[in-house]
This record gives structure tokens, sequence and C-alpha cells, in this order.
């Protein structure tokens, strides 16, 4: 996303957020919705068609109520 598109929109860093994707993914989600919580509401929002064909925000079986989710990964 940095590369071939923020980069090229003059978009900084320091603009862009991702949610974690890598690691301890409990511990990450944990500490990432307090940040988001710190940034406020976005501005503009960037989100792809998950690997079910959904909206990938919104994965299947993820509790309404979860701000972040942690999707399965597909078998």
């Amino acid at each position: 996303m940095v590369k071939n598109l923020f980069s090229k929109l003059g978009i900084p860093n320091k603009n862009t957020q991702f949610p974690p994707s890598k690691g301890d993914l409990e511990n990450a989600v944990s500490a990432y919705n307090p940040e988001m919580d710190a940034i406020g509401n976005p501005y503009f929002q960037l989100v792809g068609i998950g690997s079910h064909g959904h909206i990938a925000l919104n994965e299947p079986g993820s509790p309404r109520s979860a701000r972040t989710r942690i999707a399965p990964p597909l078998s």
C-alpha cells in the first residue's frame, strides 16, 4: 500500500494506519483498539474484499460487538 499507492498520492506514513497481521494477534488487537480511539474517526478508510467475498472488515463468524477482528486462516 505504501509503495504502490500512498507514496504516489503523497500521503505521509504518519497519516496511515494498518491493523496488526503477525505475531501475537490477541495482544496486538488489544493494543490496537486504544490506538484507534486516540486517533479518532478516520477521514478516509480503504478496505478490501475478504477471502470469502465479503467486505474485509466484516469477517464471517465475528461477533457484532468486536471492534477489531482476527480472521481464522483459510483451510
